[in-house]
């Protein structure tokens, strides 16, 4: 399978988003739970605070993945598995 991913990212300086995307890569080479078919690039974009009268920092990256669907199955399988759930009486 492929598909297109964005990812919005707020509150973050320039070096943060670089290191977030050598993360997401670095992960894809690790792993090998995905493939990344493009060189992803960090983009500023301009979102008004009014309040403040100022430019939060918002970016995005777009991603190009490839993936099997049997490993993302698993994987969730595997999250979903350990996940729990801790329910109290009041």
């Amino acid at each position: 399978m492929q598909d297109s991913v964005r990812v919005t990212l707020y509150g973050l300086s320039n070096d943060d988003a670089l290191r977030y995307v050598d993360y997401i890569v670095q992960r894809a080479v690790d792993y090998e739970e995905f493939g990344i078919t493009n060189s992803p690039v960090v983009f500023d974009d301009k979102l008004n605070q009014v309040e403040i009268n100022a430019l939060a920092k918002k970016k995005h990256v777009d991603f190009e993945i490839n993936y099997y669907q049997q490993i993302t199955r698993d994987l969730a399988l595997k999250l979903i598995n350990n996940a729990f759930i801790d329910l109290e009486n009041e």
